[in-house]
């Protein structure tokens, strides 16, 4: 038979096992190989399984070539290549933890991210950029917003002094000594 009507062969459970495959899988681009899969065991041609998918015949011939010489692995996307990671997982999951355990006093309660790069080259002497260490944190569900000014009520202490100082300057003002302007 010609590559252009080749019908994807027939499993062990036949097309109620391809249906169970269609029911549990996750992936969308899995699953319409799969109905396409289970189409073509229904007698229906690849002209019409193209139209129903919106894909092109040879896209259709194939998956049903890889369904052929693999079953269902042949229809799963290979990884994608990509530059390796520069730390370890060890290294990974250490740094987190260690963001996580950041106590809150500690930088007003902030660290930033050339901070912690910097404590990544002394450590493992390894270059991270900080756009790269915001990616590993934002992996592991970690907010990362850049550090802003210190605010002097998030700490009790903190605030009673300003409010004591503020007072102070204010008790000037009224006896002439200081010009307060407020804005």
């Amino acid at each position: 038979m010609s590559e252009k009507g080749k019908k994807a062969k027939i499993i062990v459970g036949g097309r109620q096992r391809i249906q169970e495959f269609i029911d549990k899988e996750k992936n969308a681009k899995v699953r319409d190989r799969l109905r396409a899969i289970l189409w073509s065991n229904n007698r229906v041609s690849n002209e019409e399984i193209s139209r129903r998918l919106n894909k092109n015949k040879s896209t259709i011939a194939k998956w049903i070539n890889n369904w052929n010489k693999f079953e269902y692995k042949g229809l799963i996307d290979k990884p994608v290549p990509g530059r390796p990671s520069i730390l370890s997982k060890e290294e990974e999951i250490e740094i987190i933890d260690q963001v996580k355990s950041q106590p809150e006093e500690n930088y007003q309660g902030r660290i930033t991210c050339k901070m912690l790069c910097a404590k990544i080259e002394e450590k493992y002497g390894k270059k991270l950029t900080p756009e790269a260490l915001r990616h590993y944190l934002k992996k592991h569900k970690l907010s990362w917003k850049k550090a802003g000014m210190y605010d002097c009520r998030r700490n009790d202490e903190h605030r009673q002094r300003f409010l004591w100082k503020l007072e102070e300057i204010k008790k000037k003002s009224q006896e002439k000594r200081v010009n307060m302007v407020y804005g």
